[in-house]
Order: structure tokens, then sequence, then C-alpha cells
């Protein structure tokens, strides 16, 4: 099990790619209450990028064994670095330095890494995104807007939750395997940045801006 604020998933030994390297990204040092976001030294995103991480790459490396520790046997295909829209990037780097000054701690130890499993549309086929280079345009994700689509391209969203407009996201990739398509070749898991006071096993949030996706797991268990 992880300790709430700890950035070494104690399951695998290894740092998760956890809050203190992603809030850098976003913020400016020292100044946690300003981000970057709109400055001129920060790409302005309209649309969630996506790259198709190498095997040799940090990232991969540390989410393959967080998602190996528990789901030995599942055969991961491919694993995308989901660089989402500004403006959700921005709202939830307010959201989260708020969060964290009522709590009186660091933004790090109100940001956990969590998993959450998702579905996708008959006829969507996540391996499409297994591409190099796969071109990203609106035609790019079905119109039905399934898990996986919605997800992509603006982030969480409280309106599609099954559970009374709440959003459920495990600690556990065991867990949010249960919540992807049974019966589909290939699954879809997020990693998701969680903003919370305090961190649980699960935890469930009621506002979009307290989530943000990190990472795409397509894989076969």
């Amino acid at each position: 099990m992880n300790h709430p604020t700890r950035t070494i998933c104690d399951s695998c030994n290894v740092r998760l790619p956890g809050p203190s390297g992603r809030s850098s990204q976003y913020s400016v040092p020292n100044n946690k209450s300003k981000s970057i976001i709109s400055e001129s030294n920060f790409p302005l995103l309209t649309r969630t990028q996506m790259i198709l991480l190498k095997k040799s790459d940090n990232d991969y490396i540390t989410v393959k064994k967080m998602f190996y520790s528990e789901i030995p046997r599942g055969v991961i295909k491919g694993i995308i670095r989901l660089d989402m829209p500004s403006k959700l990037i921005k709202l939830h780097e307010k959201y989260k330095n708020k969060v964290a000054k009522l709590a009186g701690k660091n933004v790090d130890d109100v940001t956990y890494s969590m998993f959450h499993g998702t579905t996708t549309s008959t006829g969507c086929d996540p391996d499409r995104f297994l591409e190099r280079n796969y071109p990203l345009s609106e035609k790019s994700f079905c119109k039905k807007g399934c898990g996986m689509c919605g997800i992509i391209q603006n982030g969480n969203r409280k309106k599609f939750s099954k559970h009374n407009k709440k959003m459920w996201f495990a600690n556990s990739a065991l867990i949010s395997r249960d919540y992807t398509d049974g019966n589909h070749h290939t699954k879809v898991m997020f990693v998701v940045d969680i903003v919370a006071q305090e961190h649980n096993y699960i935890l469930v949030v009621n506002k979009n801006k307290a989530t943000l996706p990190r990472f795409m797991i397509l894989f076969d268990s």
C-alpha cells in the first residue's frame, strides 16, 4: 500500500510519476500561486496532445511498474502521455493551490496518482492510438463520445458519471480493471492526478477541476 503523501510506490518500490514532478511542469518555481499556463513560454494547447511513449522512457517504466505490481499477467500494448488542453490544466492548478492553502499543505501533498478504468463504444478501436504520429483531429474520436474518447478530449466530467455526478478513482489498477471493457481485446485505463485534502484508496470527487488525466494505458489482460 502507498503512504498518502509519498511518491514512492511501496508495492513496486519505484518513484511514482507523482505530484512533485508534475506540478513543476505547470507552476512557477517558488511561487505556487501562479501558473505559467498563460505565459508565452508555455505552449497554449487548445486540443489534447497524445505522445506514445517509448519503452525506454522514464515515464513508461514508472507507469508500467505501477500497473504490473497489481496486474502482473496483463500485457501492456502502449502507454500514452496526455498533455491536456491549457484551460483544463489552468483550472486544475488553480484548484490545487486553493485546496493546499485551505489544508495548510504543500500542493504535492494534496495531489495523488490514481487509476481510472473506462470503456469504448462498439467500433471504436483504441489500437489506432498505438500508431506513432497518429494524426489527431475531431475525426480521430468516435461520434458517440465513449469513455475513452471523452476523457482524452475533455478530461473526466461528472455529468457523464453513473454515480450521481460523482467520479470514482482507485489507488489500485486491479480495482480499476473491473471498470474496463470485459469483452474488448484492448482495455483502457487512465492514470489521473486527483486533488483531495486527504488520501484514500478510493477517492470520490464531484468537481471536474479536481482531476487531470496524465497517462492512458492500453492493455490486454
